[in-house]
């Protein structure tokens, strides 16, 4: 390790500290999650859109790591086991079996992250009561009604390779 610098290190702690995350932290993704105040402070190139004061990809599309753009579909071979977290959103679509009841958010991630048809899932807390809805496909491909500003609920979406 010798000529290895203290930045060095910590980049590499925190590679791999990332690399463990479903839910990957703002620096780990350029523009996703970057403060916004509009859409114009986010990449249009991008397909980019301010929600809720963070650069985001709109609802329905998938953030694509491979060029950190947001696009219109993926193929369920290449939906990561990392999601796009959207804090406060309803999002009304259609479901995958039967919702759960009980649980963690984590565990919703992971029964998603087990079944290679779902893109999206839906949880909600209020107060001990948690509700886990996976979904076979994001919101653009399907009618769909979604608002912000609910804060028991939090909708995330599977990224793209």
């Amino acid at each position: 390790m010798a000529g290895v610098g203290w930045s060095s290190l910590a980049l590499m702690l925190l590679i791999l500290v990332c690399v463990s995350s479903t839910v990957p932290p703002h620096n780990e993704t350029g523009w996703l999650y970057q403060e916004c105040g509009s859409n114009r402070k986010c990449p249009s190139s991008a397909n980019a859109v301010c929600m809720a004061r963070q650069c985001t990809c709109p609802i329905g599309r998938f953030f694509s790591v491979s060029d950190a753009t947001c696009v219109q579909s993926c193929s369920d071979a290449d939906l990561l086991d990392a999601f796009v977290r959207y804090p406060g959103a309803v999002v009304t679509l259609p479901t995958l079996g039967i919702p759960t009841y009980g649980g963690t958010e984590q565990d919703c991630l992971d029964a998603c992250q087990l079944d290679a048809s779902c893109a999206a899932v839906a949880f909600e807390q209020v107060g001990t009561l948690t509700v886990c809805r996976l979904h076979t496909h994001p919101a653009a491909n399907s009618y769909v009604r979604y608002f912000f500003g609910v804060p028991t609920h939090v909708h995330l979406q599977r990224m793209c390779a």
